[in-house]
């Protein structure tokens, strides 16, 4: 599907230490989360609470210090998202730290 919650072309998937399922969508360009038994929680999300465009959004890991790492291919970079260890679904914003 087309729709927030729906998989169009999911390409990467990383698993955050709380057990979050991140999925990265190539043509929506967001990334979704989603509970451990499946349930969507909601997409990364702007200060603003607007969903976070990534540029054509590929593979995904989470590095050490447990910022999300997500390879953009449109831009041609790895964007270094930092996810709040107190993420919940009504609060799911990020904060992009740049790319290396």
């Amino acid at each position: 599907g087309v729709e927030i919650g729906q998989l169009h072309r999911p390409k990467g998937v990383a698993v955050s230490r709380r057990g979050h399922v991140f999925v990265s969508d190539s043509s929506l360009n967001v990334v979704q989360i989603f509970s451990p038994p499946g349930e969507l929680l909601g997409v990364l999300t702007d200060e603003d609470g607007r969903p976070f465009a990534f540029a054509h959004p590929m593979g995904m890991t989470f590095d050490a210090k447990g910022r999300l790492l997500v390879t953009e291919l449109r831009a041609d970079r790895v964007a270094v998202v930092a996810v709040p260890s107190e993420w919940t679904a009504s609060n799911p914003s990020t904060r992009p730290e740049g790319s290396p």
